[in-house]
């Protein structure tokens, strides 16, 4: 079975120098000594380091390395730049050329008693420009960065100031520091053997869904004479360990306990090497893969000049090896597989398959087809004058009958599907590409003329129409927005314009009003609009305005004030970190159908005091419920449980709310998972537990993973115990392999848990061998 592992990259955003508009590398001075780096042009990086609380940590040292020779404690003691009193970092990333970017592909912070991350660096160099990236020689790229210094000797004009990396709030939870030693299968100890601890939750398939965008936790240290690692800042819940070194096999394990001293005892390999040729004796170049059937990722090698490759043996198991041609040997050799090998082999020697290069046959070119116009002619004129518009977007739009009279829904589709013309005041627009969509209308739209929208067009495969359009300049709706009560502008208001019946209307105007509380919304043609403003969870302000052609009307809107609901939660005893949430049941009416989005609601957050107390303040008019939101007690223990109690209607009065939490309180699962058939290490398995119908079915499916772990998780300890809080109601439990994403177990029946409950549960997951 292959195993396959997703690895995470930590985005972050930076500048580059760009010499933008110069002409093909040319320098008008001297030639510049090879390698020789321009000055100036630094990159400021920095983060803010903090604990669980949020507070800083001052004093973390911060180290660039390339994630396989540099020690993580020398972040401790030999650190690159340490963090101030406010937790913040800050040091300069001097560009360099490309192949000097491994050296410093990973941030490492460290601080004592703290985990030790692993971040991501952007690969900074002098240029990003097209010609870098096309470059074939040292010399053009030597060419490109005298180009990047004479960009910036010539100002801004030309040459974009570099931006900083920024690497955020980077939280260091409490880690443990691990000792040991690497010794052989004799029991002497292994000089210059390679040790890292990785966090046992993300390991395989669950980096990519739990770390996304998050800090690694990793430490690496490289052995001495004596054989000796120290890894600072390992994870506390769980670490594996892997070592390896040349000449042995690489080991894998698992620490859960605290432990003072660890022993890995490598195992004495081989070596795998040989010689690559290409179809006509030559060595070839490129790369060459190795793949073993039990390793979580792929391991590569660069193929020498002379066709040599040679890897060390880490595993005792199948393997198979992948031959990648590059370079000249791409033009001729094909990429080929070896067999499945077993142990240590010398003296490999592959032969790469010649590509075939297929025989030129003289064909014959058809006589060109005369062009066939598709479609019907389309002319636009102002109204006035007659003369043609320039600079116009028009669509054809055709759709069934049922929504080809909403002159809305026609609209909207026009804008998205408008093509620019050409050519002044004519088009040819495309007729329906099928015949259940007869039916259409024409949208056209200028600048400085309202949006153009003719129903009624009908399409015959006999007779096609020929329009002319005649364009009205734009109506417009100008306004204010201001507070109902001090009078004072509302900024930031969201206005929309909607075409009235607003019940039957799918295209609308959006805008913003600016500091002063001022908006404008143009293009608009003759109707009725409903001027619609919002602003937060305050109550909207609304009014009907009618506009003719080439007219200008103003309104003023007056945002009001939401009622304030406030009440007790009784029945629960509130603990630290629970908070009040108010969810409000959306519902929004399209005309044809009412379509809720209940399953995506929109919620408001407040303290919940220690006896229960909560208050929220504007909040409109709409149906709601109050709830109580449990925080998970840390990232790899679940979502926040929220326990819904009370559904409420709010109007203009303030509302007060006393819900009874003592028929909904969380109760627990617990048991043991107890494995037959075959032997497993139980803490690479991870309980789920997750209620058997989802409060929000929609959003549950559209947006789950392959493996759902949202519910309730734990990782099993030694014993296979476990012991989760989960809702009142019905839940299903799931056994996951950590390392692989395979689902072992999961529940025949539902297990339902009462309020306060505790329910008893015993797992037995059955195993079989697969040689």
């Amino acid at each position: 079975m292959r195993l396959l592992q997703t690895t995470v990259a930590v985005a972050s955003t930076f500048g580059v120098v760009v010499a933008q508009g110069l002409p093909t590398p040319h320098l008008p001075y001297g030639p510049i000594a090879k390698r020789t780096l321009p000055k100036g042009g630094p990159v400021a990086v920095r983060g803010k380091i903090v604990d669980e609380d949020d507070r800083p940590i001052p004093g973390a040292g911060v180290l660039l390395s390339d994630g396989t020779t540099v020690p993580s404690r020398r972040a401790l003691h030999e650190p690159l730049a340490k963090s101030g009193a406010d937790g913040v970092f800050r040091f300069e990333l001097k560009p360099t050329f490309p192949d000097r970017l491994a050296k410093r592909k990973y941030l490492v912070i460290a601080a004592p008693g703290r985990l030790t991350a692993r971040l991501t660096v952007p690969k900074i160099n002098f240029t990003a420009t097209k010609q870098w990236k096309e470059a074939k020689t040292e010399e053009l790229k030597l060419a490109e960065v005298g180009l990047d210094r004479l960009a910036r000797m010539w100002g801004r004009a030309i040459a974009r100031p570099r931006g900083g990396v920024d690497f955020g709030k980077v939280v260091l939870g409490q880690g443990r520091l691990l000792r040991g030693r690497v010794v052989d299968d004799r029991g002497k100890p292994v000089e210059g053997a390679k040790v890292r601890a990785s966090d046992l939750m993300v390991q395989g398939r669950f980096s990519g869904v739990s770390r996304r965008g998050k800090a690694q936790h990793t430490s690496l240290d490289v052995t001495g004479k004596d054989g000796a690692f120290e890894l600072p800042g390992t994870v506390s819940t769980g670490s594996v360990i892997t070592a390896s070194a040349d000449g042995f096999m690489q080991i894998e394990q698992h620490v859960i306990e605290p432990t003072e001293s660890l022993e890995l005892r490598l195992t004495r390999g081989g070596e795998i090497s040989g010689r690559v040729f290409r179809s006509n004796g030559l060595p070839a170049t490129g790369s060459v893969r190795i793949a073993y059937e039990v390793a979580t990722s792929t391991y590569s090698e660069s193929i020498a000049d002379d066709g040599r490759f040679k890897f060390n043996l880490r595993f005792p198991h199948r393997y198979r090896l992948t031959f990648q041609p590059g370079g000249t040997s791409a033009k001729d050799s094909l990429v080929t597989y070896s067999e499945l090998l077993t142990g240590p082999r010398e003296g490999l020697e592959v032969t790469l398959p010649a590509k075939k290069v297929p025989k030129k046959v003289a064909v014959k070119k058809p006589k060109p087809k005369p062009k066939v116009v598709i479609g019907f002619p389309v002319v636009i004129v102002d109204k006035a004058t007659r003369h043609p518009i320039s600079g116009f977007k028009a669509a054809a739009v055709w759709s069934y009958p049922y929504y080809a009279k909403n002159d809305g829904y026609m609209e909207r589709s026009g804008k998205a599907q408008g093509k620019t013309s050409k050519q002044p005041g004519y088009i040819r627009l495309r007729g329906p590409t099928s015949s259940y969509t007869p039916h259409g209308a024409i949208v056209v739209t200028a600048k400085g003329y309202a949006n153009y929208v003719q129903m009624g067009l009908n399409w015959e495969e006999d007779q096609h129409p020929s329009v002319v359009v005649e364009m009205v300049p734009e109506s417009r709706i100008t306004g204010t927005v201001h507070d109902k009560l001090t009078g004072e502008p509302v900024p930031g208001a969201r206005i929309t314009v909607s075409r009235e019946p607003v019940s039957d209307s799918y295209s609308s105007v959006s805008a913003t009003a600016d500091k002063h509380g001022r908006f404008t919304v143009d293009s608009l043609r003759r109707g009725k609009y409903r001027v619609y403003a919002a602003h937060n969870r305050r109550p909207g302000a609304s009014e009907t305005v009618e506009v003719g052609d080439e007219d200008c009307r103003f309104v003023t809107l007056h945002i009001g004030h939401g009622a304030t609901v406030s009440g007790r939660i009784e029945g629960i005893e509130i603990q630290k970190g629970w908070s009040a949430e108010l969810l409000r049941d959306n519902q929004y009416n399209y005309g044809y159908y009412y379509y809720s989005s209940s399953y995506r609601p929109s919620g408001t957050r407040t303290k919940l005091l220690k006896d229960g107390s909560f208050e929220f303040e504007d909040v409109a008019a709409g149906y709601y419920e109050v709830c109580v939101r449990i925080p998970a007690v840390d990232k790899w223990s679940g979502d926040d449980m929220l326990i819904p109690l009370e559904p409420i209607r709010v109007r203009k009065r303030d509302v007060e709310v006393i819900a009874d939490a003592s028929q909904d309180r969380p109760g627990r699962i617990r048991g043991k998972v107890e494995l037959t058939g075959a032997k497993l290490d139980l803490s690479r398995l991870m309980v789920v537990i997750s209620k058997e119908t989802t409060r929000y079915p929609y959003y549950y499916y559209s947006y789950r993973s392959n493996i759902d772990l949202s519910g309730a998780r734990a990782q099993l300890g030694p014993d296979g115990r476990f012991d989760l809080p989960v809702e009142k109601g019905k839940h299903e439990i799931k056994v996951v392999d950590l390392l692989t994403g395979v689902q072992l177990f999961r529940s025949k029946y539902s297990i339902e848990v009462d309020s306060g409950a505790t329910v008893e549960q015993k797992l037995e997951v059955p195993l079989a061998e697969v040689a």
